[in-house]
C-alpha cells in the first residue's frame, strides 16, 4: 500500500473565474519555456548579444540627458539580473533613490517562476492584435491588495506552437510626469 500524496499549488489568481482553465493551460506552456531558460542559464548554454542602457531622462519630455551603454556578446550567465523575488514582492519593482533618481527592476525567469510572483499577481488570457497577431498572451497584473510599486504585463506565446516569444511589462504607480508605457 502506497502512502497518500497531497499536492498543493498556487491558485494563479485570475481576474475572471471563467478564464481559470485557459490561464492554467497558458501558464503551463509559459512555465515550461521559463524552466528551460533557467536550465540554459544555469548550464551556461545561453548565447546572447545584450546591450545594456543606463539613461537619465527628462521627466517631462523623456529626452535623454545622459546615457551609458555596455555590450556583451557570447555565452552569458544571464542577459540581465533581477533582484530576488521576495525583495521585489516586499519593496516593489521600482524604488526612489536618495539622490532623487529612480531604480527600476524587471522580472527575470526566476522571478516569474517564483511563488512570490504568483502570489502577488492575477492572470488573464489575452488575444494578440496588430503587432501581436498570431500570439496568445497570458496577461499579469498586481493583485488588488498589493500596495508597493509593481509590474503588469504579458507573456506572449505563439498561438499555434505555444512557444514563449516575448515578455512585456510596464511599471505601475510611477510618479507624476513619468510615462510608464515607455519604461519596461
Amino acid at each position: 500500500r502506497l502512502p497518500e500524496v497531497v499536492i498543493t499549488a498556487n491558485a494563479l489568481c485570475s481576474v475572471n473565474p471563467n478564464d481559470r482553465a485557459r490561464v492554467t493551460a497558458l501558464w503551463e506552456e509559459a512555465r515550461t519555456a521559463l524552466d528551460a531558460t533557467e536550465i540554459s542559464l544555469r548550464d551556461k548554454l545561453y548565447a546572447a548579444e545584450v546591450t545594456r542602457y543606463v539613461r537619465a531622462l527628462d521627466p517631462k519630455t523623456l529626452r535623454i540627458l545622459d546615457e551609458t551603454r555596455s555590450e556583451v556578446r557570447g555565452v552569458v550567465a544571464s542577459p540581465f539580473n533581477a533582484l530576488p523575488a521576495e525583495s521585489l514582492s516586499t519593496a516593489g519593482y521600482w524604488r526612489e533613490l536618495p539622490s532623487g533618481g529612480t531604480s527600476y527592476y524587471g522580472p527575470d525567469p526566476g522571478v516569474l517562476l517564483s511563488d512570490a510572483f504568483l502570489d502577488d499577481h492575477c492572470f488573464r488570457p489575452t488575444a494578440g492584435h496588430e503587432s501581436r497577431a498570431g500570439l496568445i498572451g497570458l496577461g499579469f497584473l498586481p493583485a488588488r491588495e498589493r500596495r508597493v510599486p509593481d509590474v503588469e504585463g504579458t507573456l506572449w506565446l505563439d498561438a499555434k506552437s505555444y512557444e514563449l516569444r516575448l515578455v512585456e511589462f510596464r511599471y505601475d504607480r510611477v510618479r507624476a510626469g513619468v510615462d510608464s508605457s515607455v519604461v519596461g
